[in-house]
């Protein structure tokens, strides 16, 4: 994995939960001065934001005039933000507020560098400039390319068919929600984000499956989905995304889940759970069970 490059000045008890975040996700990270030659293909820079600082500060920019165009600018603030994390300029700059917790910090750096996985784990990641997916088991996207869209089926070890993915993916690219219905049955979920308008559609079809989804900035901080649901009659919720917002969507049976997912039967539990971020979400879910469950966890940018 690539080093992440902090700016010389950047220093204090800021720079030491960086290198801990760094160290509990097995990321390398050095001073620009140390790494000089490896500018150019650093995937992560880190630097100062000033109090009251409404603009990228000269030293980051010194940073970023010779880094890669891909690489991200990790910026933490030294004022409290509304949010834990705020992603800007369509993902290219990440800022950091104070507040942010540890396992908050961990879990930035864990979805901007991508975690080396082991070799048995079969989750897949993706990200992209609105959002941060990972996927487990049999779920499949169904975006090829944009925001967070996949079918989380409800029988382990039961992948849909091709022809039932297409089918799908059809359905949500003419804007036809309704058609899922039709298609799917009770046999699978549907997790999509919109680009415009910005928003959720959730086709849950099945309560004994569970759907949460948990923001920052909205009250209550959870709420279930998949009894919204059961009070529509085509099964389908939509409401609008917020960044910072995370899915939590299960579609394998939690009763026989691992131990460690019994107190997910109460939305406190769950709060615990997905307060702190997708990839944190993601890796508190999983726990140290190696059971391939049908899941999906997405955060927005």
């Amino acid at each position: 994995m690539r080093p992440v490059i902090m700016h010389p000045r950047f220093g204090g008890a800021r720079a030491q939960q960086v290198r801990a975040a760094c160290a509990r996700i097995g990321a390398s990270i050095s001073t620009a001065e140390r790494q000089a030659r490896n500018l150019g293909t650093a995937p992560l820079l880190v630097a100062a934001l000033p109090a009251g600082s409404r603009v990228v500060p000269a030293e980051a920019f010194e940073l970023a005039a010779v880094a890669d165009e891909d690489a991200t600018l990790l910026l933490f603030a030294d004022e409290p933000l509304v949010l834990p994390v705020v992603t800007l300029q369509r993902g290219r700059v990440v800022v950091v507020s104070p507040n942010a917790s540890p396992a908050r910090l961990a879990g930035v750096l864990s979805m901007l560098l991508g975690v080396v996985r082991p070799a048995n784990d079969t989750s897949r990641e993706r990200l992209g400039t609105r959002a941060w997916s990972i996927e487990g088991g049999a779920t499949v996207t169904l975006a090829r390319k944009g925001p967070v869209s996949a079918l989380v089926p409800f029988e382990d070890g039961q992948a849909p068919s091709a022809d039932l993915v297409e089918r799908t993916r059809s359905a949500l690219a003419l804007a036809n929600p309704a058609r899922i219905r039709e298609l799917i049955g009770a046999s699978a979920g549907v997790v999509h984000l919109s680009r415009s308008p910005r928003e959720w559609i959730i086709y849950w079809p099945r309560t004994d499956r569970r759907i949460w989804i948990h923001s920052p900035v909205r009250l209550p901080h959870v709420v279930e989905l998949g009894s919204v649901a059961s009070r529509t009659d085509d099964r389908i919720v939509r409401m609008p995304a917020r960044s910072g917002d995370v899915a939590l969507a299960v579609g394998s049976d939690l009763d026989r889940g691992p131990q460690h997912l019994q107190h997910l039967r109460q939305l406190q539990g769950v709060e615990q759970l997905m307060n702190e971020g997708g990839p944190t979400t993601f890796e508190r879910f999983r726990g140290t069970t190696s059971l391939p469950m049908n899941a999906l966890v997405a955060e927005v940018r």
